[in-house]
């Protein structure tokens, strides 16, 4: 991939979780809470589910174990990047001195299912219209000769759906590094200048740092289930077969799938996966392209330090960025000490903060008449 593409001429939406809660998903902590409910309510007498149900009931006991065994430090285990961590290093430990390895890396994956599950779709339904009119607020930004970048570190579908519009203006997108849009499942290639490719062709590049619950692994292969995409049986998008269906459920039938490509939430948040980590420097070459930088819903958790990391790989090469926009639920003043990241002439003069849902900028954004600019005096009232 290009080291610098040079022009800063791309709007840039970095998308956290807040991004997400108002389409019902839950953030970290709340994770456990979800999963309780689909096993004990939704799940436990439905045959169909049964593969999700174990996958959660999987969760679900090595919560139990790791509370359990906890007597001599205080640790939140309600918190699913503690959760997971905990599991992790136990493969770890089992794949190196081979004891118990296929048991350690089989909870893995099932913990992996079990965060397929719930973020695949607010319990289980099909994602509404869920940026509010995002094809709208995409043409504001394209007036302003500005081309939109999407990055998010959530696993779900918000983005995708919210493109394809709801008054039957589809945007086209592509996730950097997969072959855009034919009508089947797209795989990963890797292509040099992917972003740079995707742009020229005015497709809206959507870079999904954590992996995604529509992308899947064969163990050899990446693919991942796009809008155009049918599924040969049922004749359904596969934007909705990724939120419906387990792919594991075909693996001894028709099919080679067997995990999905998802960055589970452990504090180290690094994968060996090729498609994954070409999206991390897709995201270098995002940040150092931006004219504008939003970042909506994020809040630069301390379980995510590699977010920084990118940022300043990115910026460093971009000294053309003319403004950052913070959109959070949190007071500003509660956000002060994260500002300090920035540098204090840069921050005083190119940062803005504005304290709302992130609901409510997707609706202020698409109320703005045709001046892209004009967004932050509708932010500035609003706040």
């Amino acid at each position: 991939m290009a080291e610098n593409l040079q022009k800063s001429d791309c709007a840039v939406f970095l998308l956290g979780a807040g991004a997400s809660v108002h389409l019902g998903l839950p953030v970290m902590v709340q994770f456990l809470d979800e999963a309780r409910r689909r096993y004990f309510d939704e799940y436990a007498d439905e045959p169909s589910r049964k593969l999700e149900w174990d996958s959660l009931g999987s969760l679900l006991s090595f919560h139990a174990e790791c509370q359990a065994s906890t007597w001599a430090l205080e640790r939140d285990w309600n918190n699913l990047e503690e959760l997971y961590t905990q599991a992790d290093l136990q493969k770890a430990v089992a794949t190196a001195t081979k004891k118990g390895m296929t048991k350690k890396q089989n909870l893995c994956k099932e913990l992996a299912w079990a965060i397929w599950d719930v973020y695949r779709a607010p319990r289980g339904k099909v994602l509404s219209k869920t940026m509010h009119n995002s094809n709208v607020i995409l043409n504001r930004v394209r007036n302003s000769k500005l081309k939109p970048i999407f990055i998010t570190t959530n696993y779900d579908l918000g983005i995708e759906q919210g493109l394809l519009g709801g008054n039957g203006n589809v945007e086209r997108f592509a996730y950097p590094g997969f072959r855009p849009s034919p009508n089947q499942r797209v795989s990963f290639t890797g292509s040099d200048n992917a972003l740079e490719l995707q742009l020229r062709k005015e497709y809206v590049p959507v870079i999904k740092l954590h992996g995604s619950v529509n992308w899947e692994r064969d163990g050899k292969n990446t693919v991942a289930w796009c809008t155009e995409s049918v599924d040969p049986e049922t004749r359904k998008p596969t934007l909705e077969l990724a939120m419906h269906r387990v792919p594991r459920s075909r693996l001894i039938e028709n099919g080679p799938f067997n995990e999905p490509l998802i960055v589970p939430p452990a504090l180290s948040k690094m994968s060996p996966d090729k498609a994954v980590l070409f999206q991390w420097q897709a995201a270098v070459d995002a940040f150092t392209r931006a004219r504008e930088l939003w970042i909506v819903g994020y809040s630069f958790p301390a379980t995510d330090p590699f977010m920084l990391r990118l940022l300043h790989e990115g910026l460093s090469k971009n000294s053309q960025l003319e403004r950052v926009s913070i959109i959070d639920i949190s007071s500003q003043s509660d956000w002060r000490p994260k500002l300090a990241m920035f540098n204090q002439t840069f921050n005083s003069r190119r940062i803005r903060y504005y304290s709302m849902k992130a609901a409510q900028f997707f609706s202020l954004a698409a109320l703005v008449s045709t001046d892209w600019s004009e967004i932050h005096a509708q932010l500035m009232d609003a706040s």
